[in-house]
């Protein structure tokens, strides 16, 4: 290849170049254009403004440039070249995704401060007062004391204090017991000894008996005192009327006492006890027994006998005082 063909050759490879680099500078334009889309009038006043800008060999005579581009069939004509079009970019399509809806704040008016004013004292009305009802006044329960009381000693060497209880209370009383506590010269306790009174319930103003049983004493016993125990109860006493009695003694030593009970009551009454107090003289007592009648259940008027025995009866003997108790049944 001579001289003339090589320069033909390389002012070909010259245009190509010049030719490739406009139409890669249109690649690179309509890439940016689809990022933002032009209008056709743009592009192609910027492509023309490219080309007349593309530099070209300064050496190359026309005629030489046009020899080359007519036999070529496949270079590229710029303004045949498809303009960039303005293909919109695809949005995306709404769903119904629920957007977060920002709450409002709250709005806070401020307000001018309220005057102070000063605080005046209002009438509280007067409550009238409930009227309550009064109690019924109780009477306090009264100390109770033994009276009459007097000491012996039987025969096999027991020792028994007999005493009767007054009851003083405006109602009756139950479970009425005595304590005796026994002490020696030296004033020190040496034995004590209790018992319930003969009457089960005491009726205001009555007197019940007890003989408090001190079994096998202790040598050494100066004096004794004597405490009263006792309840409040709402049950009434339960009352016999005693219709005839008599007391002697008899040809073996003891002391009887035979008599008659009578049921006032309208109901059936049972386990009917005949309580005795034996006083001497001077109105102490002596000794207290409890005897049942010979019928244990006694009917409405109906009468039933009794017989109260006292062993080995005391010399200074006077008089006796007979109560009877008996439970409905």
């Amino acid at each position: 290849m001579d001289r003339r063909s090589l320069r033909r050759f390389g002012v070909g490879i010259a245009i190509g170049g010049g030719f490739a680099l406009v139409v890669l500078l249109c690649l690179g334009v309509a890439l940016v254009r689809s990022i933002r889309p032009l209008s056709r009038s743009t592009v192609e006043t910027e492509v023309a403004a490219t080309r007349s800008t593309a530099p070209l060999p300064a050496e190359t005579p026309a005629r030489m440039m046009t020899a080359t581009l007519v036999p070529s069939t496949d270079t590229p004509t710029v303004t045949n070249a498809p303009s960039p079009t303005n293909t919109p970019v695809p949005s995306a399509t709404p769903t119904n995704t629920p957007m977060s809806i920002d709450t409002p704040s709250p709005t806070w008016t401020v307000l001018p401060p309220s005057p102070t004013g000063t605080l005046m004292a209002t009438e509280t009305p007067a409550l009238s007062p409930t009227p309550t009802e009064t109690p019924t006044p109780t009477s306090t329960p009264s100390t109770l004391e033994a009276r009459g009381t007097t000491t012996y000693t039987r025969s096999n060497g027991d020792r028994h204090v007999v005493g009767e209880v007054v009851n003083s209370n405006s109602g009756s009383i139950g479970d009425v017991r005595i304590v005796s506590t026994f002490y020696n010269a030296a004033d020190q306790v040496i034995a004590i000894a209790a018992a319930f009174t003969m009457l089960d319930i005491v009726g205001s103003g009555e007197a019940a008996p007890f003989d408090v049983l001190l079994s096998d004493p202790p040598s050494g016993i100066d004096h004794q005192e004597l405490q009263v125990d006792y309840a409040i109860t709402a049950t009434a006493p339960l009352r016999l009327e005693v219709v005839s009695h008599q007391g002697s003694t008899r040809g073996d030593g003891n002391y009887h006492i035979l008599g008659e009970v009578r049921n006032q009551h309208t109901f059936t009454v049972n386990s009917v006890r005949v309580v005795t107090t034996f006083y001497n003289a001077q109105q102490e007592v002596i000794r207290a027994s409890v005897s049942y009648t010979v019928l244990d259940t006694i009917s409405q008027d109906q009468t039933a006998p009794f017989d109260v025995a006292l062993l080995e009866p005391p010399a200074d003997l006077d008089h006796y005082a007979l109560i009877v108790e008996a439970d409905r049944q």
